[in-house]
């Protein structure tokens, strides 16, 4: 498991770079607000990154009772969160 939580930060440190100034054209899922309020998807993305480390602390700890606990409170502080306020909904 813990490949997997390497694979993710790594992905989380690049998450910045994928919505540079300038990029809010195009089909795309993602809300304005990544765009017009730099400063509150930064922070968000910052604590995304912090929930991960916390996450990753439980998974090295190896007690797979404590990391499915902790991976439901890391999905909703993560991505659920960055999801929520920057994504928008598609219809299928």
């Amino acid at each position: 498991m813990s490949m997997h939580v390497d694979a993710l930060e790594k992905l989380f440190e690049r998450i910045p770079e994928l919505f540079p100034e300038g990029s809010d054209f195009g089909e795309t899922h993602a809300k304005d607000a990544i765009w017009d309020n730099p400063e509150k998807f930064s922070d968000t993305v910052t604590k995304a990154q912090q929930a991960l480390s916390d996450f990753k602390k439980v998974v090295a700890a190896g007690d797979m009772a404590q990391t499915r606990s902790a991976f439901k409170e890391f999905g909703k502080n993560s991505c659920g969160s960055c999801h929520r306020a920057f994504k928008r909904k598609h219809d299928h």
